[in-house]
């Protein structure tokens, strides 16, 4: 089999995190310097999102260009807080997995057993070269893996479907004790300040059908609820620091969600085959 560029930087990613050691604790001053760099470049980073205009291609929409053309992902604060929430020696099944790197990190860091699922083949090509099991399904329909699992996890991938609700359910039917879901906040002051100036946040990287549901924080928790999910808790994963974990309505870009099925949802029936 010929080796492509997507394959062989999947295959360079594989030892990123072989070797995970604790943070060290910081002195104040150090500290206070990081955060002053951080609001810096926050405020860049901010007045750069503001004043972007994007390209709008006029091709359909294909995830296996998608993971092709896309850079790997990043080990982040959003991997940790996940990998935070999930037992040691747990099963997990990844929604939406990708390239499967969030699958290795918990198999590295938490000892956990993971499968995905993924539409695109390309993605699920990539996860089965790092040694995990992966399957191709239509997600957006609820197609997911018979069996149950400790934790299920949506990461960055209800927004990009049409009926999120179909993919919750499925997942809450097959959960045992927690579904994981992170999320872009449109509450985020950054994209307020857009909509501010008549123009529309942009959270999509190659083609604006990337996203097709927007939550605020505030619309998450009622829709979690009306699905019969409880929050346990919620994280802020990026944002501006300090504020996103006071603050995180406002001051997170991206959230970490926690849920507990509190009553069976109504596709349960059709989950745990």
């Amino acid at each position: 089999m010929t080796t492509t560029l997507g394959d062989a930087r999947a295959i360079a990613c594989t030892d990123a995190f072989a070797t995970v050691r604790p943070a060290r604790r910081r002195p104040l001053h150090q500290s206070i310097a990081l955060a002053v760099r951080r609001l810096v470049h926050e405020a860049s980073a901010t007045w750069s999102y503001l004043r972007r205009r994007p390209r709008f291609p006029a091709g359909a929409l294909s995830y296996d260009q998608y993971w092709c053309a896309r850079d790997p992902v990043t080990v982040g604060r959003r991997f940790e807080l996940l990998a935070a929430l999930v037992g040691e020696r747990s099963s997990v099944l990844d929604v939406g997995c990708g390239e499967g790197m969030f699958l290795e990190y918990v198999a590295h860091t938490r000892r956990a057993r993971g499968v995905g699922v993924d539409i695109s083949s390309a993605a699920v090509e990539r996860v089965r070269l790092r040694g995990i099991e992966a399957e191709v399904a239509d997600v957006g329909r609820g197609e997911l893996p018979a069996g149950r699992f400790d934790h299920v996890v949506c990461a960055e991938m209800l927004e990009h479907i049409a009926e999120p609700e179909l993919v919750l359910r499925a997942a809450a039917a097959r959960a045992v004790k927690s579904v994981l879901v992170t999320l872009p906040n449109t509450g985020w002051y950054a994209d307020r300040l857009r909509l501010l100036f008549g123009r529309f946040p942009v959270q999509w990287l190659h083609h604006p059908a990337e996203h097709l549901r927007f939550f605020t924080l505030a619309d998450f928790r009622d829709f979690a609820r009306d699905l019969g999910f409880r929050i346990r808790s919620l994280h802020a994963a990026t944002g501006l620091p300090v504020l996103m974990d006071w603050f995180p309505g406002w001051f997170a870009q991206q959230v970490v969600y926690e849920l507990e099925v509190t009553t069976t949802p109504p596709s349960a029936s059709d989950g745990a085959q």
